[in-house]
């Protein structure tokens, strides 16, 4: 009886182990393993654990693989907070006072800035994956009027 008890043990221990994933580490610098949390989530699987050193990470993240219950992929901040994932650009065009307002100011879109890729100001926002038709930007009308110039918000 404590023969079966002692095999049983040794057994369940032996799945924690496996479970138990690697720590992938990421930083802007590439001090870590990865320079992108996108690039880490692409090889994380279930157990792992993606470490992220503090910085701005101006990018996507899908996860390739889900964990389990028992063994899910968890992203942390090495520092609690000083971790941020964005989607947003850096915008680097000139701002300029816009004729004629109060504190108002525009800046021109360089569509060349967006060779290769597309223009994320001509994005639409979907419901779900069969749904096209929620315009995000730009937008065309402000109050039911035609605007002069397309316009982000």
């Amino acid at each position: 009886m404590n023969k079966g008890l002692l095999i049983a043990t040794v057994a369940v221990c032996g799945v924690a182990v496996v479970l138990h994933g690697k720590t992938i580490t990421v930083s802007i610098d590439g001090s870590g393993d990865f320079k992108t949390i996108s690039t880490a989530a692409e090889v994380a699987g279930p157990g792992d654990v993606v470490l992220v050193s503090p910085g701005v990470y101006r990018e996507e993240v899908r996860v390739a693989v889900g964990g389990t219950t028992n063994a899910p992929v968890v992203f942390r901040s090495a520092t609690r907070g000083a971790a941020v994932i964005k989607g947003s650009e850096v915008w680097t065009n000139p701002w300029r006072p816009l004729a004629g307002s109060d504190g108002c100011f525009e800046s021109a879109i360089d569509a060349g800035q967006f060779a290769g890729r597309s223009n994320p100001y001509l994005t639409t926002i979907s419901i779900g994956s069969s749904d096209k038709s929620k315009v995000a930007r730009p937008i065309e009308t402000v109050n039911g009027e035609a605007t002069f110039a397309l316009r982000t918000l």
